[in-house]
């Protein structure tokens, strides 16, 4: 079984950034800081950017974002724009096109993962990660096959989501703190004029150690030309570092993990954000469609 192993789950956490309106137009506003707890490691999550947190506030949404997700995947947090923010907060559709999350994985989250732990092993990782990139869309499209049963007993109707072309696009970043992958999707689902609507997503990852604990940060966005691509890289890169700089420096021992479980959840992780955004097309178009 592919998700049977305790180390096979990644866990998203999106951040975003709530502007406080009580600053003036010249004032640069201070991110949004969110506390989340890792185990029982407090983990501070300055918002990137423009973006607010989107998670928390409507039991359905919250379903919708963790549904494809395997057991062992903790969804820390979600981020989109203020515009998806409110549409939640109304009950209506979201656009959420351009997306941040977080996770972490379970059967990690008390394991003591530092800088120098992750130093380690970086080279196995990066290993791990280029035999694998070949086999993963297999993984998704049982993540995608269990989301579409979800989804649509929840809301009574065939979504008929799918993720093809799984692509790695290469590296972003190699470092003793941080590994930054790139990925492309095709992404598809069924349109209420009962034909199917298609398009690209692009996500970038970077699986790195805050304050002694491992998390996976992700960036997502559509996919049209390479400055999209260059766009999740610079973001999720840009939140990374503000990350790491909110939290405690930690060096950790240098133990061994089963990292190929690691590495497999650290790419299927990447595709939470484009199934979300593929949903949240469809029920646009679904809302937009006259009755009768």
């Amino acid at each position: 079984m592919p998700f049977s192993h305790p180390l096979q789950t990644a866990a998203i956490l999106c951040v975003v950034a709530n502007l406080a309106s009580a600053q003036t137009d010249s004032a640069v506003p201070p991110p949004d800081v969110i506390t989340i707890t890792v185990g029982d490691r407090p983990l501070k999550i300055p918002a990137p950017e423009g973006f607010v947190r989107c998670d928390g506030i409507d039991a359905d949404w919250d379903q919708i974002t963790t549904s494809v997700l395997p057991a062992n995947n903790h969804m820390q947090v979600t981020f989109g724009t203020p515009a998806d923010q409110e549409a939640i907060r109304k009950g209506e559709p979201t656009d959420y096109s351009r997306n941040f999350n977080v996770q972490s994985i379970r059967s990690l989250e008390t394991q003591e993962i530092g800088e120098k732990t992750f130093a380690s092993l970086r080279q196995n990782m990066k290993k791990e990660l280029l035999a694998m990139r070949d086999k993963i869309e297999a993984d998704v499209q049982k993540l995608v096959k269990q989301g579409n049963r979800e989804v649509s007993e929840q809301y009574g109707v065939d979504v008929a989501l799918s993720i093809n072309d799984v692509a790695m696009l290469g590296f972003f970043e190699e470092s003793d703190t941080a590994i930054g992958f790139t990925m492309a999707m095709k992404l598809g689902a069924a349109n209420p004029q009962g034909g199917r609507d298609e398009s690209r997503a692009v996500v970038a990852a970077i699986m790195t150690p805050v304050n002694g604990r491992l998390v996976n940060l992700y960036s997502t966005a559509p996919y049209k030309t390479e400055a999209d691509q260059k766009e999740v890289e610079r973001s999720v890169t840009a939140w990374r570092d503000a990350i790491i700089a909110a939290n405690p420096r930690v060096k950790g021992p240098a133990l061994g993990f089963d990292w190929e479980q690691v590495i497999r959840s650290s790419i299927i992780g990447g595709a939470i954000g484009a199934v979300v955004m593929l949903f949240q097309l469809f029920r646009r178009k679904s809302a937009s469609t006259p009755v009768g």
